[in-house]
């Protein structure tokens, strides 16, 4: 019950920053434009410092190991996803089925994992969670991309190695493994970028949520049904598949946990890119995000 406790009090504190987002953003003082260049700072700056610093650890050959655990576990995941959301999701004309797809499938792992595994389990669960970021962005910009167009692009797949996340995963690595200690004045430079990541990815959550049409969104039975799956079967049922890797516990309930977030931002911003329902995908995350209030800390109590 504890801990139980511990997740909600950093939900809650989660949630009150995002509903300064959602003043914000019905004040005007934060427009779509405004949330797109913080975003773009958030993705390409301060996320890859956070990734980066999280490796910055004394190097432990055993704690190699269970990032390796992470790695393949993170696959397992999204494994299981994409088959669940094949059979659960059905294609049928007209409908936005590679939205509905997508949107169960990729976790906010970034946005709203790091704060909250940070939040309990300090760097060393950003540690983890660098893995599980890593396979999303490989993913999320080629599954994901086609999954939204229906159709395979070499271009999409090509455009992963160049994610500011995957590189910050790269170098943090390698300086892990060969020990590479960064200097003072970088460190704490990097660092203070770093501890921007919880406020401006719950702005940006807030402004999300608080430009969809809440009464509209929560009066639809589809997204309830696309909720619940997004929410709890999907991580019910991974967290079940994840238990036979007889992982670290810690690197076990990072993986399930940030599958158990809601749906990830790119939801919108890839609809938009691929010309689909983008204020669809933006009801299923505002949905998702308001219900992870109740069920990320009933989801960590269950694990």
């Amino acid at each position: 019950m504890n801990e139980f406790s511990t997740v909600l009090q950093q939900v809650l504190i989660i949630f009150l920053i995002m509903a300064v987002g959602i003043f914000l953003s019905k004040k005007g003082m934060l427009d779509k434009n405004g949330s797109k260049q913080i975003t773009n700072i958030a993705i390409n700056v301060v996320s890859p410092s956070l990734i980066f610093m999280s490796f910055q650890l004394e190097y432990d050959a055993q704690r190699l190991i269970s990032l390796l655990f992470a790695l393949a576990m993170s696959a397992t995941v999204f494994i299981v996803s994409i088959l669940l959301s094949n059979l659960l999701i059905r294609k049928k004309e007209g409908c936005d089925s590679g939205v509905e797809r997508f949107a169960v499938v990729y976790s906010n792992c970034g946005y709203m994992g790091i704060p909250l595994i940070s939040a309990i389990f300090g760097q060393e669960g950003v540690f983890y969670t660098s893995a599980v970021i890593a396979v999303f962005n490989a993913l999320v910009w080629s599954h994901g991309v086609m999954t939204m167009q229906d159709k395979l692009s070499l271009r999409e797949l090509l455009n992963v190695l160049k994610s500011p996340n995957i590189i910050a995963v790269v170098l943090g690595l390698l300086c892990y493994v060969f020990r590479i200690t960064i200097p003072y004045i970088p460190a704490q430079t990097m660092q203070y970028l770093a501890d921007m990541n919880t406020p401006l990815a719950m702005l940006i959550s807030g402004a999300t949520v608080a430009s969809a049409n809440i009464k509209q969104t929560f009066a639809s039975k589809r997204i309830w049904l696309l909720s619940f799956y997004k929410l709890l079967l999907i991580p019910l049922v991974a967290a079940l598949v994840l238990k036979l890797f007889n992982a670290p516990e810690t690197v076990y309930r990072v993986v399930a946990i940030t599958t158990a977030c809601p749906t990830a931002g790119a939801t919108t911003l890839i609809a938009l890119k691929c010309g689909k329902n983008a204020e669809y995908g933006s009801q299923i995350l505002a949905a998702t995000t308001i219900l992870s209030i109740i069920t990320l800390p009933i989801f960590t109590m269950l694990i």
